[in-house]
């Protein structure tokens, strides 16, 4: 990569996150990675311009899939507070689950 050309940040993420750009790690001995080595590695970069318009596009595209990623871990995060609070409250008997418990398939219920 030309230093003295620039590069935007955006571009150069999703050049690294591309598939073939893993191949191009992939031939680094990782535990003797160094900067200088990753420097000499050889990334076609088009034009500042043509870069930013490649960067927002991208971002434009994957807007959708990068939104609907973050909404799926905050849910996940919640579950995760949730838990502990549900096991206290059923291992205590404030919740009574055997209801609940007879309708999952396997169990008696009727979709056994």
């Amino acid at each position: 990569m030309n230093a003295r050309r620039g590069t935007d940040e955006r571009f150069l993420y999703y050049v690294l996150c591309h598939v073939d750009a893993r191949e191009l790690f992939d031939s680094i001995d990782y535990p003797s990675l160094r900067l200088d080595r990753l420097r000499s590695a050889v990334v076609s970069i088009p034009p500042m311009e043509s870069q930013r318009r490649i960067a927002d596009y991208l971002d434009k595209v994957t807007a959708d899939l990068d939104s609907a990623v973050a909404s799926v871990l905050r849910e996940v995060a919640l579950l995760r507070e949730y838990q502990p609070a549900l096991i206290s409250d059923v291992v205590t008997g404030k919740v009574d689950v055997r209801e609940a418990a007879e309708r999952l398939p396997g169990r008696g219920g009727k979709d056994s």
